[in-house]
């Protein structure tokens, strides 16, 4: 897991602790950014069966194959099938993302312990707050949009973060 703590920016926060930030909001605003799209066109117009319908968001710096490469390894990217991660973030024990619409924000841990957080029936969220314990492992967070897509962080440990 040598990456999981190379897309992670160090920085005192006004209040004076220790903030780890996950370069996720310079996904959708650098340039550079990489995605994988379906670019497979199905004879059928039933979504249900097309194929891929997914990418994966990598953060390079530049657009070719050593710096793509290098964002995989180093865990600088998440998996989508459409909700767009904007921002992820350790503060104090504490991991806050946020995202596109979304009808439900997860938090999973290596062990049975998770937490959710849900939209009100109609409405939607865009972030979420999740403690994270010693006890965790490691946590992956899950952002399921109003039409049942998925997107997904890497595993992240915490006794790395």
């Amino acid at each position: 897991q040598e990456g999981v703590n190379s897309n992670v920016h160090k920085h005192k926060h006004k209040h004076q602790h220790q903030t780890k930030h996950f370069s996720y909001n310079k996904y959708c605003t650098s340039s550079t950014n990489i995605s994988s799209i379906n670019n497979n066109h199905n004879s059928t117009s039933n979504p249900l069966l097309s194929s891929f319908g997914a990418f994966v968001m990598v953060n390079a710096d530049r657009l070719n194959y050593e710096n793509i490469i290098n964002g995989l390894l180093s865990g600088k990217f998440y998996s989508s099938q459409g909700p767009v991660i904007n921002e992820l973030y350790v503060e104090e024990n504490k991991v806050f993302i946020k995202c596109s619409d979304a009808k439900k924000i997860s938090y999973s841990t290596r062990g049975r312990r998770a937490k959710a957080v849900n939209a009100a029936e109609g409405e939607f969220i865009k972030e979420a707050c999740f403690e994270i314990k010693d006890t965790d492992g490691y946590f992956r967070i899950d952002v399921l949009d109003g039409e049942g897509r998925h997107a997904n962080t890497q595993a992240y440990f915490a006794d790395e973060i």
